[in-house]
């Protein structure tokens, strides 16, 4: 994966309960603090120079970012999977359960001995 960490990619996403919750232990267990940005679409856990604070757990959905058509890299870095391809690893993500947006995890992050500076 080739990445600038330029965060044009980095915003709100859908993710399933089992990774709100790896979201919520690796953040808790790394000590991370909350990013705060102006831009209020701009992910809590991006920063401007370490790039994704929780890249090991980071949902499906920025895992595919760049790598699909309908996602594509601001910087046109790599897409490199067909459309169909992408069409029927979205369709099994939905049948899995994602609904829950990435911002819930700083709903929760208070109560569980989060940072949210």
């Amino acid at each position: 994966m080739r990445c600038n960490r330029c965060g044009e990619c980095c915003g709100p996403v859908f993710c399933s309960e089992g990774e709100l919750e790896d979201i919520r232990e690796f953040v808790v267990s790394h000590d991370i603090d909350i990013q705060n940005h102006e831009d209020v679409l701009c992910c809590p856990f991006f920063h401007k120079e370490k790039g994704c604070l929780v890249y090991l757990v980071r949902p499906f959905l920025c895992r595919l970012f760049g790598h699909v058509p309908a996602m594509r890299c601001a910087s046109n870095l790599n897409v490199n999977i067909s459309v169909e391809e992408e069409q029927k690893l979205m369709n099994d993500y939905l049948k899995i359960g994602a609904n829950r947006m990435i911002s819930e995890v700083l709903e929760v992050l208070p109560f569980v001995g989060g940072n949210n500076k």
